[in-house]
């Protein structure tokens, strides 16, 4: 019994790890680099949008 748990759990972990995971809120691709990311107005980061999609505070496909 402890055996198939320890399985499962680490199953378990796993999903959990992959459910992290983010996407651009315009067409859906994973944004697993930082260099990935579209840029805000202020050339900050957005977590949000890739950078085909979003650069300096604007959407740039719809």
């Amino acid at each position: 019994m402890y055996i198939y748990c320890k399985i499962y759990t680490g199953n378990l972990n796993q999903k959990n790890k992959n459910m992290e995971q983010k996407y651009c809120q315009s067409c859906g691709m994973p944004l697993t680099e930082s260099n990935l990311l579209g840029t805000n107005k202020d050339q900050t980061l957005n977590n949000d949008f890739c950078i085909y999609c979003f650069k300096d505070g604007a959407l740039l496909r719809i």
